[in-house]
Formats: structure tokens, C-alpha cells, sequence
């Protein structure tokens, strides 16, 4: 599987989602999430405050 698959596919997922998804921490998840950025893979738009999203880079060269 992808490794973006699951924020391609499930657009407004949430971290509880995927730690109920995948039965890993929070802490978990946002080393992932850390991991798929430092590789340009996603990149997060809007405010973390108010909220966001999660977007599939598509130039990844």
C-alpha cells in the first residue's frame, strides 16, 4: 500500500481515525505524518488552530 494511501483516499481524516484504523498511538501517527512531510510527500494547508487539511503533494519530483 501507499504510504499516502489512507489521506488520499480518506479526505478529512482524523489522527483518532487512524489510530483506531491501524491501533497505534497518537505519538505514532505523527511520526508518520512527520516522515511522509520530510519526504515532500504531504503538506498541510490552513491554520492548525482552526483547523486544515492534509494535501497530497503531486509534484514530487
Amino acid at each position: 500500500m501507499n504510504d499516502s494511501y489512507l489521506i488520499a483516499n480518506n479526505l478529512g481524516t482524523t489522527i483518532l481515525t487512524m489510530e483506531k484504523q491501524f491501533n497505534v498511538t497518537q505519538r505514532t501517527i505523527e511520526r508518520w505524518m512527520q516522515l511522509l512531510r520530510e519526504e515532500n510527500k504531504i503538506e498541510f494547508k490552513g491554520v492548525p488552530k482552526t483547523g486544515g487539511y492534509w494535501k497530497i503533494n503531486t509534484n514530487i519530483e
